[in-house]
């Protein structure tokens, strides 16, 4: 592995790079430049003009960062779920592995007050490109950084009270705390982010493209608001001057049949009844959790580890026990086809010569689907 600051070897695409890119961190963008005094060494300096970057390289602290797997091997229709399971946020997504009915995915929600841009880019990918799976990368930043790939799959951590240095870090992620770690200071970023950029190919990039919200022109609104008023108001005229017509008209025909159009009536007051009563038991539904699926998961956690209790805590089940080895507990679990997101939520602790731990999961169960048409 290289992480020594490089110039391209094509100038065209040097010059490209940087005039295109921004990073977002401290509430700043910030571009990148080749420092003049240093030919082969590139910094970070604040954005000198006011034209948005096409392509934005977002700061860990802005986005949260998830690893999901879902029971579907199309991923067209993967991505559709994840946009109707993310609707209404900014969200980009990665397909790591898609194999056997089973697709793996790291997703990244962004937070609101990161600008816009066409391709938003997670600084936590970007590292990963440049490491292998027996590497954990710490950035010296403030915080702490830890990025790692396991399993294909991209995890990275912010330094907090609970995970503050590498080994916390690799026991969260149920990860061997045999890794390489490779330190890399804050200055350095922006070379990393170059060489980045040199390895990762055109699809990838494409796959963080962010579709630009359409903003009204207000001067044209303001130039279109008088014919429309007009032209509302001779709707509104007409369809009054009809309306009257027709309620007459109708009115005159229900007294000739009211016995009839009381029968309707009575029979559309059953059908929104029994309609209403479907909806609030599809609701009713949609909302249990169906746990059948536990028992096939307990058997695995009773072969490794003492479980003291079991919780339901907030869409997670959470175990508490103790094991002989509580990593060896984690990898079985996340190798059960029936779980998700396996992770310990504390920092493994030794007691008498067992690892006392507190680990949580979710059960890998399609959701009940609900349709917004009523049924015919």
């Amino acid at each position: 592995m290289n992480f020594h600051n490089k110039i391209f070897s094509i100038k065209l695409n040097r010059k490209l790079l940087l005039k295109i890119t921004g990073y977002f961190n401290n509430n700043e963008v910030y571009e990148i430049e080749l420092r003049k005094a240093e030919s082969a060494a590139f910094s970070l300096k604040k954005k000198s003009d006011k034209l948005p970057p096409v392509i934005l390289i977002v700061a860990r602290y802005y986005y949260q960062e998830i690893s999901r797997s879902y029971p579907l091997g199309n991923k067209s229709e993967v991505r559709k779920l994840i946009k109707l399971e993310f609707e209404g946020q900014r969200v980009v997504s990665k397909i790591i592995k898609s194999d056997k009915g089973k697709t793996s995915v790291n997703i990244w929600i962004i937070n609101a007050e990161v600008p816009q841009a066409l391709v938003l880019i997670p600084e936590s990918y970007l590292y990963s490109t440049l490491i292998n799976s027996d590497v954990i990368l710490q950035i010296n930043s403030s915080p702490k950084q830890f990025i790692t790939i396991q399993n294909g799959a991209l995890h990275s951590q912010i330094a907090n009270g609970l995970i503050s240095n590498t080994a916390n870090f690799t026991t969260s992620i149920g990860a061997p705390n045999t890794l390489k770690i490779v330190d890399i200071e804050n200055t350095g970023v922006a070379g990393l982010f170059i060489n980045a950029f040199n390895k990762v190919s055109l699809n990838s990039l494409l796959s963080f493209f962010v579709a630009p919200k359409i903003e009204v022109n207000k001067i044209l609104l303001s130039k279109a608001i008088l014919p429309a008023f007009c032209l509302g108001m001779f709707y509104v005229l007409a369809s009054s001057v009809f309306v009257y017509g027709k309620k007459a008209y109708l009115a005159d025909d229900i007294r000739t049949q009211r016995s009839e159009v009381n029968k309707v009536l009575s029979v559309n007051d059953s059908v929104d009844l029994k309609l209403a009563e479907y909806k609030a038991i599809t609701q009713f539904l949609a909302s249990k959790i169906n746990i059948e699926r536990l028992w096939f998961v307990m058997p695995d956690v009773f072969d490794n580890a003492i479980i003291k209790r079991l919780e339901f805590n907030q869409g997670r089940f959470v175990l508490y026990g103790e094991a002989e080895r509580a990593t060896t507990l984690l990898s079985t679990l996340n190798a059960n086809q029936y779980v998700n997101d396996a992770q310990f939520d504390n920092p493994v602790r030794t007691n008498r010569g067992k690892e006392i731990f507190i680990a949580s999961f979710t059960l890998n169960v399609p959701q009940l689907m609900t349709s917004d048409k009523d049924p015919i």
